[in-house]
């Protein structure tokens, strides 16, 4: 669930393509590799998009990296509580 106008703006938008991914954000999924992915494929086209969303073990470093490498085209979200 967005939290700020800033992850609601990203993923709103006509035109944008948005690639989601809802899960565990652990060392198995090697998530990293999205992460790299989506900056290179945001570098060529600006409406390319990723949203992590999810919690786990590796949350604040893909936070962190999503950051550092790609902070216009990589959104880290937490998770939905199971109802």
């Amino acid at each position: 669930v967005p939290k700020g106008r800033a992850d609601v703006a990203m993923l709103q938008g006509e035109g944008r393509i948005t690639f989601l991914y809802a899960g565990a954000l652990g060392t198995l999924q090697g998530l990293e590799h999205v992460v790299h992915a989506a900056a290179a494929a945001h570098a060529r086209d600006p409406r390319i998009q990723a949203v992590l969303m999810g919690a786990g073990t590796e949350r604040n470093a893909l936070a962190a990296l999503a950051a550092a490498v790609a902070p216009d085209a990589v959104r880290v979200l937490p998770g939905v509580p199971m109802a």
